[in-house]
């Protein structure tokens, strides 16, 4: 009787075990926790493709704020685009989200869209 008291004892031991290390592992997973952290730290979005990141210099982020046509984007020539409210050299000529941050893309006319570029250090053609 006392060792089959023991025998259920350690199947009992046994069973928490397995279940407390399959609960401890499901909580933690390696690599869903360091990507969340990657993406934050790029300032990245979920509607973004993260499989190009490129990590850019100062170099190439200064050249690329120095290519701004707005004449470009305004294919229509209605004398609007959109434009992202919080990447402002993120433009187009129709509605849809800002590919940086996910953000939804608002409607201004190009003498706006104009100022917020100089106004945030990019040169405007």
């Amino acid at each position: 009787m006392n060792s089959q008291k023991s025998f259920m004892n350690l199947i009992i031991f046994i069973t928490l075990s397995f279940l407390l290390s399959g609960t401890i592992l499901a909580q933690h997973q390696p690599g869903r926790d360091s990507t969340k952290t990657e993406k934050k730290k790029m300032n990245c979005c979920k509607s973004m493709d993260h499989s190009n990141h490129e990590m850019k210099s100062e170099k190439t982020e200064m050249s690329e704020k120095n290519n701004i046509d707005l004449g470009i984007v305004d294919k229509n020539n209605d004398g609007k685009v959109y434009q992202c409210p919080m990447c402002a050299d993120q433009l187009a000529d129709a509605p849809g989200e800002c590919p940086k941050c996910g953000m939804d893309l608002k409607v201004i006319t190009i003498e706006k869209a104009k100022e917020d570029l100089i106004k945030k250090g990019f040169n405007v053609k």
